[in-house]
């Protein structure tokens, strides 16, 4: 004889399921950590060379995977004044690292969505990179500087 699922897990006693370890590959929200995630920071930075004297603000939505690395295939952009600016703040998005978000003290993969402020002059032009037709400035002596 075959129970629904919902059948049987109501017959499981709540704190057994508050228990259960979470499922793998299960992408959770950001409030439902035990212990939330935290940026360890990029150590690179981009600005879009020719906007260099404008100030962005790009959000971007991403899944945070259980070793604390951006997912590149989940990057969304979710706020975007300036093309040019969604292009520069995925890298620095790819770049970021965080210590994972736990469930029951197990690292799982978190969806979250995060700011990029841009600003002038807080980027050397050192070098630049081609990216979507966008040239990039790159600045790799901001280590562990916040977007």
């Amino acid at each position: 004889m075959r129970f629904p699922l919902a059948i049987l897990l109501a017959l499981v006693p709540a704190p057994l399921l508050a228990q259960a370890a979470p499922i793998i590959g299960e992408v959770f929200m950001y409030r439902d950590m035990d212990q939330v995630m935290k940026e360890i920071g990029p150590n690179i930075r981009f600005y879009p060379k020719d906007n260099q004297g404008e100030s962005a603000r790009v959000t971007l939505r991403f899944v945070v995977s259980v070793t604390g690395e951006v997912e590149a295939y989940s990057i969304k952009v979710l706020k975007n004044p300036i093309p040019a600016f969604a292009i520069a703040a995925r890298p620095i998005a790819l770049a970021t690292r965080f210590v994972p978000g736990t469930i029951h003290g197990q690292p799982v993969r978190v969806l979250m969505e995060h700011r990029f402020d841009f600003r002038p002059g807080t980027v050397a032009c050192g070098s630049t990179i081609s990216d979507g037709g966008i040239e990039l400035c790159v600045d790799s002596t901001s280590a562990g500087a916040k977007p």
